[in-house]
């Protein structure tokens, strides 16, 4: 019998299954790209690893799709037990979240660094969150009439639409939170950093 360890990259391929049907790799790897990044996002060797691992434990089937104008495609599919799994990880308490982020560890450890280096750092992370912003706002705004909705019973769709709306509020509050706190911490190091470049310039 094979060794039921999951992960929460475990139920996140499960879940995308079950809203989906039957998905490759590659359709999988969209999803964690369009719906998780940045706060859970995986790479294609993490996606395909698990696939094996939940066809092993006989939570999804897995089907080749020849063509001859491209290599084969296998295709996934949750199963029942795959389903009971899934259900059955909403009901268990969380784990301890993390937040793992270098520029945190830039910021910590920023004695070492050459004058300047940090600031620099700071200014390409504002000019990515900005972006971040932009578009956790457009998604906002694209879902936020799925929240003033109620779905009936069966509406699998609006409720979908309703819990994404959720999680892209929070991104949009997360990226306005962060944007604050690159932008002091900018403001802190440019003018840590002015007395050594007036002296520099006497």
């Amino acid at each position: 019998m094979k060794e039921q360890t999951t992960y929460p990259i475990t139920y996140a391929v499960l879940a995308f299954l079950e809203r989906w049907g039957p998905s490759s790799g590659y359709d999988l790897k969209r999803g964690f790209d369009h719906a998780l990044i940045p706060f859970f996002g995986a790479v294609y060797s993490q996606i395909y690893h698990e696939l094996r691992r939940l066809h092993e434990l006989g939570w999804v089937e897995m089907e080749v799709e020849a063509d001859s104008s491209r290599p084969a495609r296998k295709r996934y599919t949750i199963t029942q037990a795959g389903r009971e799994a899934l259900r059955d990880w909403q009901t268990q308490p969380l784990e301890k979240p993390q937040l793992r982020d270098e520029l945190f560890l830039r910021t910590l450890f920023g004695q070492v660094a050459p004058p300047g280096a940090l600031a620099a750092r700071f200014r390409e992370a504002i000019a990515y969150h900005e972006q971040q912003l932009a578009h956790a706002q457009a998604e906002v705004q694209r879902h936020r009439d799925a929240l003033m909705q109620t779905p009936e019973t069966g509406a699998e769709r609006l409720a979908h639409e309703q819990y994404l709306a959720l999680v892209v509020l929070f991104e949009q509050r997360f990226e306005e939170t962060y944007l604050n706190w690159l932008q002091e911490t900018l403001a802190f190091l440019e003018k840590r950093e002015q007395p050594s470049s007036d002296a520099e310039k006497a």
